[in-house]
């Protein structure tokens, strides 16, 4: 909340020359933006979790079984890293089209309901309606698919490692 209004304040002394350069609704999505900065905090602390279960697991496998617990580090880290190089410029791109369709989501929010008297005279209702469900659908698209790919190596690294544990008991 205190970055949001030391951001809003930080606009506001600005000279109206800058306001020129950028669109109204750029400056919306980067206040609305800081509220994001929660979700980084708990999407991180998720990550530290995450990593403190795979060490305890792979401790627990390298006290059971050497030869497994080598062969699944061996499997997880490579593949964890090649996907990591693979998507990281995916979510890059797929993080910048969201800001991109986000601001142009909030500009004709801001132009309708900032000329509702021209629209409603003029009958412009549907295109107003039009234009906003399409800078959603596709911010909604991008959104779905960036949380999917962020998601996928966690079910993965359970899967392997439920199958590791199988794999323990098989051999044991």
């Amino acid at each position: 909340k205190d970055f949001s209004k030391k951001l809003m304040h930080n606009y506001l002394n600005k000279s109206y020359i800058f306001f020129l350069n950028k669109n109204s609704a750029e400056y919306l999505r980067d206040i609305d933006a800081t509220h994001a900065i929660s979700r980084v905090w708990i999407c991180f602390l998720q990550l530290i979790v995450d990593i403190l279960m795979f060490l305890f697991a792979m401790g627990l496998l390298f006290i059971i079984n050497l030869k497994i617990s080598l062969l699944v580090l061996i499997v997880v880290l490579p593949t964890g890293a090649l996907y990591y190089l693979y998507v990281k410029k995916k979510l890059k791109i797929l993080g910048s089209e969201m800001l991109f369709f986000q601001a142009k989501q909030q500009k004709s929010l801001l132009e309708s309901f900032g000329g509702i008297k021209m629209i409603k005279l003029a009958n412009y209702e549907t295109f107003f309606i039009n234009l906003y469900d399409r800078f959603l659908g596709l911010f909604l698209q991008n959104e779905k698919l960036s949380k999917l790919i962020n998601i996928f190596p966690r079910y993965l690294l359970e899967i392997i490692s439920a199958i590791s544990m199988c794999l323990i008991i098989i051999f044991m």
